[in-house]
């Protein structure tokens, strides 16, 4: 007895070529790792209306209109309102479901193609991609290496969005042009892959193993349900609701616009499906998701919708093939360092102060507000480290604050912000002091401007120097020092007799087409008719450190001429 088999539908359908994903922070909620709607209930109605949402995702893709004939697809633009109808768009359908009930789709794409090409030659050592490209250059291997290349998956490339300084992702496609493709029946599916899956000699393996458990669970479901010895009638079926419209268009496969699926893959679990961003726009390249919370982990599928259109009907259909990004809702720019501190000495204690820092303005010219913690640091000299004295926190948020450093008992909470901060110090004991600011999400501004304290004993008063301009990183606290590496003057003792060597490097500076002399000073000279010029090329001070007399010895060099 001969048992028919069960009939295969597939389509071609055109896939996406570009997505990509990048996250913008505007300005700080409470409510910005707990609530992913764009109500922003913490901010009033005017302050939206002006600076816009808190945050989202911007979506890049190409046109639609790249995808299809545009001959036969821009019949469809003045009909695009009559086909996204919601009765329409309910019968939109997967290019997989096409496919009979009782196979499945396995797609495998070949990873790191050149690590499966080997040197055989037999002569000295060679790497897996150094034989793969020397084989590549060979003629005789031109067609061979033309249909492998095609099939080596591209690492994605890395963007940095300008105004977060977060790394973004210009996805890769899911599946190569040349990945395995095939049709499986479902009661065999597990049986079929397993035996490549653990082939160690399966260049497939690796790809197949990801849904191995899901297709061992298909097989069982599907020996469950059907019989091999009974046909139904219905397998033959193709069950698509055809859509209702005038479509005055030839036959063809046609691309109208873009399903983006969402999902919350943040968690180990299985990932969070999120409401579909429906694009009916062919000419449309970007969509802005506001729905977003901070610190989850989104991926973004963008799949093809497209027409397909027979004598008999027209039906919508998603494309299986797709473009995927993930991004992370995190921002990573640091806050301005404190501008400048002012020390107060109340007789007992040493009071510190300062300012909001500046520039906390995004790129809609409103507040970022994110600021919610300083940490005071000081040392004994410049060539010590910095420690941490004490960290003032005023985070609002709705989910506890996650302290990035180790900031274990040194931390004091306030339901304020504060701009100040007090405490002891030790007469005659150089104390140098620099203020980090610290965002609501961790993130740490460099130094402030660093300052010398010491409380003099004998005036009861504060002497302060300052020491370092603001801008220092915490790991180089010396970077940013107004000290000077190499000073500007001489120390000697027990001498009569100087001699000074001019030997430089350069005597003149050309700057566009100009030249700029080494003796080109305007200053009076005693002696005019001495024939050097008119002003000294140097001027050299020398102090007497005992009596604290000097004298000022100007000194003249001819004309190099």
């Amino acid at each position: 007895m001969t048992i028919p088999s069960s009939p295969i539908y597939s389509l071609n359908l055109p896939d996406p070529r570009i997505l990509r994903a990048r996250f913008m922070y505007r300005y700080y909620t409470q409510d910005e790792t707990t609530d992913e709607t764009d109500a922003n209930v913490y901010k009033s109605a005017e302050f939206k209306a002006r600076y816009g949402s808190p945050r989202r995702i911007s979506l890049e893709f190409d046109e639609a209109s790249m995808l299809s004939d545009n001959t036969r697809a821009n019949l469809l633009v003045p009909l695009l309102d009559e086909i996204f109808t919601p009765e329409n768009l309910s019968k939109i359908t997967s290019e997989l479901m096409l496919q009979s009930s009782g196979y499945t789709k396995v797609t495998a794409e070949i990873l790191n193609m050149q690590t499966y090409v080997k040197n055989a030659s037999g002569g000295s050592a060679a790497s897996n991609i150094d034989t793969f490209f020397k084989g590549a250059s060979s003629p005789a291997n031109k067609a061979l290496f033309e249909s492998l290349i095609q099939g080596i998956t591209v690492p994605s490339s890395v963007y940095i969005n300008t105004s977060t300084g977060r790394p973004t992702i210009e996805s890769a496609d899911n599946i190569s042009e040349n990945a395995m493709e095939a049709f499986i029946a479902t009661d065999f599916v597990y049986d079929v892959i397993e035996a490549s899956a653990f082939n160690p000699f399966s260049i497939h393996g690796e790809n197949l193993y990801k849904n191995f458990q899901t297709l061992k669970a298909l097989q069982t479901t599907q020996r469950r349900l059907v019989s091999p010895l009974t046909v139904d009638l219905d397998e033959y079926k193709v069950l698509v609701d055809p859509i209702e419209f005038n479509n005055p268009t030839p036959n063809g496969i046609d691309v109208l616009g873009y399903l983006i699926f969402k999902q919350d893959i943040s968690s180990s679990s299985l990932p969070i499906n999120k409401p579909t961003i429906l694009i009916t726009s062919r000419s449309q390249t970007e969509v802005y998701d506001y729905n977003v919370k901070y610190g989850v982990t989104y991926r973004y599928s963008l799949h093809p919708i497209c027409l397909v259109k027979s004598d008999e009907e027209s039906i919508l259909i998603i494309g299986t093939k797709a473009k995927t990004a993930e991004i992370s809702a995190v921002e990573n720019v640091p806050p301005p360092p404190v501008e400048a501190i002012q020390f107060d000495w109340t007789g007992s204690v040493l009071n510190l102060r300062w300012g909001m820092p500046m520039s906390q303005i995004n790129d809609n010219g409103g507040p970022i507000g994110d600021i919610k913690a300083y940490q005071i640091f000081s040392r004994s000299s410049t060539n010590k480290p910095f420690n941490l004295k004490r960290m003032l926190l005023f985070y609002d948020g709705n989910t506890p604050y996650k302290h990035i450093e180790r900031t274990a008992g040194l931390v004091t909470n306030y339901d304020y912000p504060v701009h100040d901060y007090t405490c002891d110090i030790t007469p005659d004991i150089d104390y140098i002091f620099a203020i980090c600011v610290i965002d609501a999400h961790g993130n740490s501004s460099n130094l402030s401007p660093q300052y010398k304290v010491r409380l003099n004993s004998y005036t009861n008063m504060l002497d302060i120097d300052f020491i370092s301009f603001k801008g220092a990183p915490k790991q180089y606290p010396n970077f940013m020092m107004a000290e000077k590496i190499f000073l500007d003057s001489i120390k000697i003792s027990n001498s009569k007799n100087m001699t000074v060597f001019y030997n430089p490097d350069e005597t003149a500076i050309n700057i566009k087409q100009s030249t700029v002399e080494t003796t080109n000073y305007k200053a009076p000279h005693p002696d005019s008719d001495s024939g050097l010029p008119d002003s000294p090329s140097y001027r050299l001070q020398i102090i007497n450190t005992n009596s604290q007399s000097g004298e000022i010895l100007d000194i003249f060099l001819p004309d190099s001429e």
